[in-house]
């Protein structure tokens, strides 16, 4: 976007052959079409709300969850059937509901091809969809209008602008024609370009098209919304993959079981489908998808409270492999905050403690400038600040002494201002003051040293040496090794208005140097050392000079040689071959551009790295998109960034993303966990269900005993499993979440388990039908010790607190107890204690079998 802000309007024209009065000709059109391409956004084609129902619908569980209803009907088990639906409704819901939203985003982005527009060709004013402009052609803009492309404004009479759908910001923009100098800026702060899909709120004005269709800003922003991530990981994809596997196994066991019954036995019909029943209720573990569910929308939840945004929950599975992480120094390896330490002005050196600025015309000159050359806004009152944290800094400095902005805005009112750029590295304001202008300038203070003639010597402007300049080099030097930021000062006195397209950042006269210090992390070195122990390079980048970054590195004693830090002016010079040996070795980057930052991520990459890099600015989107993870940093960050960005961390941003890693290790682990413990519930209920039938001939277990097994005790165990509050530190080949079930090696354990158990529970079944002669006492009783042997598994596998053990145990418990209550009141099934002493015994022996044995059987699996 550089070449069309940074040149006047009349270049832009000529420079697309076209005319303001006139327009483009309808015999150029044809070709620039053919060239360029229509102006239309392509969208990912969208799916109704009923294709996504009916895709759903055929999914392998719903068709599961379908067979299973058809067989409570046919068995008369209409409650079981009321509550299968309401289970499959609720699942469903759940899972169309996020589809749905994505897809409903989509779709309102179909509207920018709906748009028309008002273009003069060959001398007339002509209506048309906006697909039939092409670059060069003449636009009207009026109140209400849409922007139908990326247009470079021509004319504006109090033209403002919502620029929402492009830029993220909320506020309306006033837009000119004037070109603008600096580069590298936010797409907000492009005030003579008007964005495709932006709103005209005032005014009206005339502008050029100089972008179409995918070309247009918000085509890179559709086309980086709607790309396919090769190397993401879709989590409820994978949910819905193990639900499915599981719903295969269940449907063939059913099958299986259905065919042997018929050609073996000579059970009735009603026989086969009541176990049929049982099987699909033992297998399907219908509240699966409901937990995984929940389980998201409270990670989502607790790291929103932890001041973390996620996009997309999947992210998290991704973070365990990230083996680089590049981050901006400040937030970071500092704190988001500085103070000012020094102040070099006429041959003296001042600390800040012990000086009253307004005693020295110099020093009250420099704290000047820097409060007329300042964007900060600082609420003394509540202590709100928003801004860059200098500029808040020298506002805060201002009001120590009693010297405020908005007082001296009032009598120096600013007439325009030259932004800060990466390239160019400072920033001017020009202030009228009496009938004179002043330019008041910051930045880098070498850009600033080779623009100036003249230097303040106790208010007097004199000739600028070179045995001065190399004095103000010296102490340049002096204060970056102390680790502080520095910063020039400088002005130019004008009798007359100056413009903006005048040279006005030069013949300057230098005022002097400020020293800011930004304090480090303490816990910086404790999160590094993690990152270094789980082989991750870590990288930071600064506007800091090189002697002030090596200074601030060695404090912390994250580096120990000069050569561990790299700056933008050396990546320019440094041959390519060099710099792919060197750039995974560099621990601090130095004043480098956006440029700069995606060549570092290219090559790493290629290098084959895996990196999440942080940025807080459009110009940063490029090398955080380049990157496996992009993080979105500060709370002042733009909101198209955020949009745009995996993760948004608002403070602390090294040591929070640290934490989320952790947290993503935990998070995968206690997935796997949970995986494998309905693997091991689906295949114990199976068996169950088969051993019975086939060993004792009866009507296998009570279907309302299993359903209330799978849609209350497993799922609240599982979400136990799923909150557990230990950290693991996950082996390579475990950072991902496990689909294969009872395929790979470990998982095998997944069957053997059931096998240990199954004993366990026939034993019990079988005592307490020989002594009662009762099997719904005998069914019970088996509900009564299998519940207790998935509370006991689940309290194996988590590291929680006493407090909470104590809780979940009461839960559990109680509602263990509410199951046996509903079960024996609704079958007539009288308690006794003789009952309740054998199940406590099997109770105890299996807490001892799984501390000695099924406990490390279960954790391998």
């Amino acid at each position: 976007m550089t070449e069309w802000y940074n040149n006047s309007w009349n270049f832009i024209v000529k420079k697309l052959k076209s005319d303001i009065y006139i327009g483009l000709k309808n015999i150029e059109i044809e070709e620039r079409q053919k060239l360029l391409g229509k102006n239309i956004i392509n969208i990912i084609k969208t799916n109704s709300l009923f294709s996504l129902v009916l895709k759903d619908i055929c999914s392998l569980w719903v068709v599961a969850f379908l067979i299973n209803i058809g067989l409570s009907l046919y068995n008369n088990h209409y409650i079981i059937s009321v509550l299968i639906i309401l289970l499959l409704a609720s699942s469903l819901f759940q899972v169309i509901k996020k589809k749905y939203e994505n897809e409903k985003r989509l779709k309102d982005l179909e509207n920018l091809n709906k748009t028309n527009a008002n273009v003069i060709r060959d001398g007339r004013v002509l209506t048309l969809g906006c697909e039939e402009l092409v670059i060069g052609d003449i636009v009207l803009l009026e109140k209400n209008y849409i922007i139908p492309a990326d247009l470079r404004i021509i004319e504006s009479k109090e033209l403002k602008i919502k620029e929402t759908a492009v830029t993220g910001e909320n506020y309306i923009s006033e837009k000119y024609e004037a070109k603008i100098e600096e580069r590298d800026i936010n797409l907000s702060e492009m005030k003579n370009i008007a964005f495709k899909g932006s709103t005209v709120m005032e005014g009206s004005g005339l502008g050029i098209v100089i972008a179409v269709g995918m070309n247009t800003q918000i085509g890179r922003i559709v086309s980086m919304l709607t790309k396919p991530e090769s190397d993401k990981f879709d989590i409820n994809s994978s949910f819905n993959k193990i639900v499915n596997k599981i719903s295969i196994i269940t449907i063939a066991i059913s099958c299986i079981y259905a065919i042997i019954m018929n050609y073996y036995s000579h059970n009735t019909l009603s026989y086969i489908l009541v176990n049929v029943e049982n099987i699909f209720l033992a297998g399907i573990s219908s509240c699966i998808i409901l937990v995984f569910g929940f389980f998201i929308m409270k990670t989502e939840k607790d790291l929103q409270y932890k001041d973390i945004e996620i996009k997309d929950i999947s992210v998290l599975t991704l973070l365990p492999q990230i083996n680089y992480i590049f981050m901006n120094k400040i937030g970071a390896l500092t704190k988001s905050d500085v103070n000012i330490k020094k102040i070099y002005t006429d041959d003296n050196l001042y600390d800040i403690q012990k000086t009253k600025l307004k005693k020295d015309i110099n020093l009250e000159r420099i704290l000047n400038i820097g409060l007329l050359c300042n964007d900060a806004k600082f609420n003394f009152e509540q202590g709100t600040s928003k801004g860059s944290i200098i500029e808040i800094a020298l506002l805060k400095l201002g009001s120590e002494n009693e010297m405020y902005k908005y007082d001296l805005e009032s009598n120096q009112k600013r007439i325009f201002e030259l932004s800060y750029d990466s390239d160019k590295r400072i920033m001017t304001t020009v202030n009228k003051f009496d009938e004179n202008y002043r330019a008041n300038i910051k930045g880098a203070l070498d850009v600033i040293l080779d623009r100036c003639t003249h230097i303040m010597r106790s208010g007097v402007e004199k000739e600028l040496s070179i045995e001065e300049i190399d004095a103000i080099r010296e102490i340049d030097i002096k204060l970056s090794e102390e680790g502080l930021i520095t910063m020039g000062f400088a002005y130019r006195n004008f009798n007359y208005e100056p413009s903006p397209d005048e040279n006005i950042e030069s013949n300057l006269v230098f005022v002097g140097i400020i020293g800011f210090h930004n304090p480090i992390n303490e816990e910086i070195m404790e999160d590094i050392k993690y990152c270094e122990a789980k082989n991750i390079k870590v990288a930071f980048s600064t506007e800091d000079n090189k002697l002030s970054s090596y200074a601030m590195g060695k404090e912390i004693q994250y580096i120990n040689s000069l050569t561990s830090v790299l700056s933008g002016i050396e990546m320019d010079f440094i041959p390519e071959k060099d710099f792919s040996t060197v750039a995974d070795k560099i621990k601090i980057f130095s004043r480098i551009n956006s440029n700069h930052k995606l060549k570092v991520v290219k090559l790493l990459k290629d290098k084959g790295y895996k990196i999440a890099t942080a940025g807080t600015n459009f110009t940063e989107l490029p090398s955080m998109n380049t990157s496996h993870i992009s993080l979105a940093v500060g709370e002042e960050c733009s909101t198209l960034v955020k949009k745009l960005s995996h993760i948004h961390i608002k403070d602390n941003y090294f040591r929070n993303f640290v934490k989320l890693i952790k947290y993503s290790e935990s998070f995968i682990s206690n997935i796997n966990d949970c995986i494998n413990f309905i693997c091991i519930t689906f295949l114990l209920n199976i068996f169950l269900v088969l051993s019975i039938t086939t060993l004792f001939n009866v009507d296998a277990l009570n279907p309302y005993m299993i359903l209330y097994l799978n849609s209350v005790i497993v799922p609240l165990c599982s979400f136990v499993i799923l909150s557990n509050e230990n950290v693991k530190a996950l082996k390579e080949k475990e950072s991902t979440i496990n689909e294969r079930l009872f395929i790979r090696k470990k998982g095998m354990n997944n069957i053997l388990i059931p096998l240990i158990v199954l004993p366990i529970i026939i034993l019990a079944y079988y005592y307490v039908v020989t002594t009662s002669s009762n099997n719904d006492a005998a069914v019970l009783n088996t509900f009564i010790i299998i519940s207790f042997i998935y509370a006991i598994i689940t309290f194996s596998l988590c590291s929680l607190n006493k407090n909470i053990i104590y809780y979940l145990t009461l839960s559990l418990s109680f509602i263990i107890l509410l199951g046996i209550l509903i079960l024996s009141k609704f079958f007539h099934i009288k308690l006794n204690l003789h009952m309740f002493a054998f199940d406590l015994v099997i109770i105890v022996f299996f807490v001892l079998l799984n501390k000695v044995f099924i406990k490390n059987l279960y954790k391998a699996s």
